[in-house]
C-alpha cells in the first residue's frame, strides 16, 4: 500500500467531482464609488383600458380643461359646476385606475379635493363682512362700574374663621362636658 499514491487519487477524485468555485469579489476600499451592474426594474405594464373607460378619461380631461378655462375668466358660476363635474367624473374613474395614477397622468398633480377648498376660500373672501349690531365701532369700551358703597381694602387681615359647634358627633363627649 503506498500512501503518497492513495492521496493523489483521492484528491484527483475530490477535484473531478466537486464544482469550482469563483474567486471572491474585489473589495471596494471605503473612498471608491461602487459599481452596481444590476439595475432593479420595478415597473408594472401599462393598464389596458377598454373603450368606456377610455371615453370616460377622456371626458374627465376634457371638464377640467373647461375647469381651468372657467378659473382663467373668474368665472365663478361656471366654476362651482365643473368642479362638481369633475369630481364626480374622478369618482368614476377611481374605479378602475388607482387615484395616484389618475392625479400623474391625467391631472398632472392637479387635485380636484384641494381646489375645491380653494373655491370655498375664494366664496369666503368674496361675502361682504357682517357688521355687529351690538355694537357701534364709534364707541369705545365702556368699563363696568364696581359697587364701592361697601369698600373692602385688599391688603387687611383675613376674615376670622368661626367654627359651627358639632352636634350629634360624639355624644359621650357631650355628656361629659356638661357633667
Amino acid at each position: 500500500f503506498d500512501p503518497k499514491a492513495a492521496a493523489l487519487k483521492l484528491l484527483k477524485d475530490q477535484e473531478e467531482t466537486t464544482q469550482r468555485t469563483l474567486p471572491p469579489p474585489k473589495e471596494v476600499e471605503e473612498g471608491e464609488a461602487k459599481e452596481d451592474e444590476l439595475e432593479v426594474v420595478n415597473k408594472e405594464p401599462p393598464r389596458v383600458l377598454n373603450k368606456a373607460q377610455e371615453d370616460a378619461v377622456a371626458i374627465f380631461k376634457a371638464t377640467k380643461a373647461a375647469y381651468l378655462n372657467a378659473k382663467n375668466y373668474k368665472e365663478m358660476d361656471l366654476l362651482k359646476s365643473y368642479l362638481k363635474q369633475v369630481i364626480s367624473l374622478f369618482r368614476v374613474i377611481q374605479k378602475f385606475l388607482p387615484w395616484k395614477e389618475i392625479l400623474a397622468k391625467y391631472l398632472d398633480g392637479w387635485n380636484p379635493y384641494t381646489e375645491r377648498k380653494h373655491i370655498k376660500v375664494l366664496e369666503n373672501n368674496k361675502k361682504p363682512a357682517k357688521e355687529s349690531k351690538e355694537r357701534d365701532p364709534k364707541k369705545p369700551y365702556k368699563i363696568p362700574k364696581i359697587d364701592r358703597s361697601k369698600p373692602e381694602v385688599s391688603g387687611s387681615k383675613p376674615k376670622p374663621y368661626e367654627q359651627k359647634p358639632k352636634k350629634g358627633e360624639n355624644k359621650w363627649k357631650e355628656t361629659f362636658r356638661m357633667a
